[in-house]
């Protein structure tokens, strides 16, 4: 077993191969925040101004930090009449300004609506 745990050890490929699982499962937990947050945002917008969006599938999600968090997504969404709708959604975060969450949907064949909300 020591032997075995030397190998690993100075073993570059494998040593990689780790680091590469290790990222897998950090971009699993990203992706599952991600998501997590834009189901709030939908349950906050269809709590007050509509609409009423689910989320069926999220094909890819951006965040950055500077002034505010601004997270980009590429989704599936489910409409009230249980149709799919491919989206871009924005969400800008600036919790120190009322209304300080801004989100942005730009859905195929329809216009860009915007909604904000409190933090």
């Amino acid at each position: 077993m020591a032997m075995a745990i030397a190998i690993v050890h100075g073993n570059p490929a494998l040593e990689a191969r780790n680091r590469r699982s290790m990222d897998s499962i950090a971009a699993i937990e990203s992706v599952v925040m991600a998501e997590n947050e834009l189901k709030g945002s939908l349950a906050k917008i269809a709590a007050s101004t509509g609409p009423k969006y689910r989320v069926a599938r999220i094909n890819s999600a951006y965040t950055t930090a500077g002034k505010g968090t601004l997270t980009k997504y590429d989704a599936d969404l489910i409409d009230e009449r249980n149709r799919i709708k491919q989206c871009n959604i924005t969400i800008w975060s600036r919790p120190w300004l009322e209304n300080g969450v801004e989100v942005t949907f730009e859905c195929d064949g329809e216009e860009v609506m915007v909604r904000k909300y409190d933090a």
